[in-house]
């Protein structure tokens, strides 16, 4: 959610500046996770656990890219995410055709070079393939020639185009998976930066309890402990964050509250004051 702050004069037109260049870095990040892939799956390219873990990279990449651009609408970058994952996939088509095309370049210089009886009887006998001549005259011979899923059977036609979107759509849940979760941290309208999280630690019941009287927030009467966590803006424009998770056999319970600068001080003087807590690195 947004906090409350306000945000300053001209931060709209900083923010459609910002999207600009998040959509522009998606076309960029998604090429970068394309040609990322076609060179690992020269080595390995497990089906179906492939295209996830990609989406994993691509996610994990895209939450880091978005908070350098500072963009702070959802839609933006959902729709950032689904870009970089659309060109990701259609740019591993494209590099493997590119492949290809420049295989068969190399082979024809050098039957040029080095033409004989043997590469003229090799011509004769069209044994060699001819050259794709574009990525969709690539994609229609690959889905002629098939593609080997499992054991023996051969995706062909209409099927390897299928396995291809599957692919596709595989590579793109891997990426929100990881995406959408981080869309749930605050964002300040003011600065315009994405809470990140400034101090966390454990908390002893006796200095838990003290926090949640002054937040007013209900502690489970058996939580042998709790640890907290504060996010903040990067300006400090506005309210702090802080999070309660009381830990209760086994289990836990979250709580939640925002701080105004007067209780983040208290807070912080209970913290600072008990020799307890044991701070998270």
């Amino acid at each position: 959610m947004d906090t409350t702050v306000a945000p300053l004069p001209g931060s709209r037109r900083r923010r459609v500046a910002n999207l600009a260049v998040w959509l522009s870095v998606c076309l960029v990040h998604g090429a970068a996770v394309a040609w990322l892939a076609v060179s690992v799956q020269h080595f390995a390219a497990p089906l179906v656990l492939f295209p996830i873990l990609l989406g994993f990279v691509l996610g994990a990449t895209g939450v880091g890219l978005l908070r350098v651009c500072r963009t702070g609408s959802r839609a933006a970058a959902l729709a950032g995410v689904i870009i970089a994952a659309i060109v990701a996939v259609a740019g591993q088509h494209y590099l493997c055709y590119r492949e290809v095309r420049a295989a068969a370049a190399e082979r024809d210089t050098s039957l040029r070079e080095s033409i004989g009886f043997r590469g003229l009887a090799e011509l004769i006998q069209g044994d060699l393939r001819q050259a794709p001549d574009g990525l969709l005259d690539y994609m229609r011979q690959q889905a002629d020639e098939g593609r080997p899923l499992w054991g023996t059977y051969t995706a062909t036609g209409i099927a390897a185009w299928a396995s291809w979107i599957v692919d596709g759509l595989l590579l793109l849940t891997g990426a929100l998976a990881v995406v959408i979760p981080a869309l749930r941290q605050p964002y300040c309208r003011r600065c315009g930066s994405w809470f990140r999280t400034v101090r966390r630690g454990h908390a002893a019941p006796a200095t838990a309890s003290r926090v949640a009287q002054l937040l007013e927030l209900a502690m489970p009467a058996s939580a042998a402990s709790a640890r907290y966590r504060m996010v903040w803006c990067d300006g400090g424009c506005g309210p702090c964050g802080f999070e309660f998770r009381w830990e209760h056999g086994g289990d836990e319970s979250p709580a939640q509250a925002w701080l105004d600068p007067q209780k983040r001080a208290e807070v912080l003087a209970i913290l600072d004051a008990s020799p307890e807590p044991t701070p998270e690195q």
